[in-house]
């Protein structure tokens, strides 16, 4: 079973184990409060959890600091950085099935992926300090993901349409999802940017054997879902630790905790002029 197939199966069960309060509603009352670290909208009636960055916005729109919220987050990045986006995800999820629309796709310029932190300061931290007249969680008010999965279901269940502008924000980014893979998690997502900081500090990381790496590009082009180059930076905050970089037919790529011994990384020129004549 390829890592590509784990990894679904992972994200299927994951959306579900998330979205289940109108299958359990008396326990799901009971743990909306909490927050998971990926993006699930609360305003999805099936959502048993809350969004971290939806709490984080709340709560700074009412000048209190978020040391639950962000807490949650930063403990789940410590731990395994952007391993959430890439595996648990329900709406990383949704964006690896539309991009497999069959339509034009686009190749994302790398600099548009700093946005996202401009997202997180000014939609996350400073709009929503200074202007809480606008939205008790101003970033919440053009979040596709809320938008989608709470649009979904009341579409469906109570016929109505939401308002133009609003409806012009969902086909906007679903059609940039289906053209971008991962687009919004590249550009937008502020819970991203966050967990990506901590790419490089948490425990569990990625790692790289470098003379087994041939630097061919593979994992880039055919297996990352983000176009990175993970044989350049296994570290970046680009990175969602999908693992299928894994794939690599050389086996240069892995995984480890960073508190566990390494093996010695010998070169192969070295273990040559060590050998006896």
């Amino acid at each position: 079973m390829t890592t590509r197939i784990k990894r679904r199966i992972v994200q299927l069960v994951a959306a579900v184990g998330i979205n289940w309060y109108l299958f359990w509603p008396w326990l799901g009352s009971r743990t909306r409060s909490f927050c998971v670290p990926v993006l699930n909208c609360w305003t999805c009636p099936a959502a048993a959890f809350s969004c971290p960055i939806g709490a984080i916005g709340t709560s700074i729109s009412n000048h209190i600091f978020p040391f639950f919220a962000l807490g949650i987050v930063l403990l789940a990045g410590v731990v395994a950085g952007r391993f959430w986006c890439g595996w648990i995800c329900p709406f990383g999820t949704l964006q690896d099935y539309l991009h497999k629309i069959p339509t034009y796709k686009l190749k994302l310029p790398h600099f548009l992926t700093y946005a996202r932190y401009i997202f997180l300061v000014g939609g996350v931290f400073i709009i929503p300090y200074f202007y809480t007249t606008q939205s008790p969680a101003y970033w919440c008010q053009y979040c596709p993901a809320g938008r989608i999965e709470a649009g979904i279901y009341t579409k469906v269940v109570t016929p109505m349409w939401p308002e133009a502008w609003r409806f012009l924000v969902i086909v906007g980014f679903v059609l940039f999802m289906i053209a971008v893979q991962r687009g919004f998690c590249r550009v937008f997502c502020p819970l991203g940017a966050i967990l990506g900081l901590c790419n490089k500090i948490s425990v569990w990381r990625m790692t790289l054997t470098g003379h087994k790496c041939k630097s061919c590009g593979v994992c880039q082009t055919k297996h990352c879902p983000v176009d990175h180059a993970v044989y350049k930076n296994p570290h970046s905050a680009d990175c969602i630790r999908c693992l299928e970089c894994k794939e690599c037919k050389f086996d240069a790529v892995g995984h480890g905790i960073v508190f566990k011994k390494k093996k010695k990384d010998t070169p192969p020129e070295e273990t040559e002029s060590q050998s006896p004549a």
